[in-house]
């Protein structure tokens, strides 16, 4: 019954995900969008999946701009965001946080992912 929910609530979160990706990529600071659990200074919290966004710099809200502050909340789902840059390349490895250890199929999408020519 739990595994259901989790399923559930994982299929909820990508579909906020797809939806809001073009906005959120958008935010100022953002370099990408994931599925993962809520942590806090690293450490995860809870078992609740939830929508993160990650920002290059994690700032106090006091020094962001209104227009700038990301939401709390989604289409009813619940947002965390993770300082760091993720990058795809040859040696790939998500930045070192709790959360990251615990789930091993993260669902990003990055922003300004390059294009090589071929």
């Amino acid at each position: 019954m739990a595994e259901a929910r989790r399923v559930s609530r994982r299929a909820k979160i990508k579909a906020v995900q797809e939806t809001r990706l073009d906005l959120l990529l958008a935010w100022p600071n953002v370099t990408a969008v994931d599925i993962n659990c809520r942590t806090k200074r690293g450490q995860k919290i809870d078992h609740d999946l939830c929508l993160v966004i990650w920002v290059r710099t994690k700032r106090p809200k006091s020094e962001i701009p209104l227009e700038e502050v990301l939401p709390r909340e989604i289409d009813g789902v619940s947002v965390d965001v993770f300082e760091g840059e993720v990058k795809i390349g040859d040696r790939f490895q998500w930045p070192d946080i709790a959360a990251n250890r615990q789930d091993n199929s993260p669902e990003v999408y990055l922003y300004k992912f390059p294009v090589i020519p071929s």
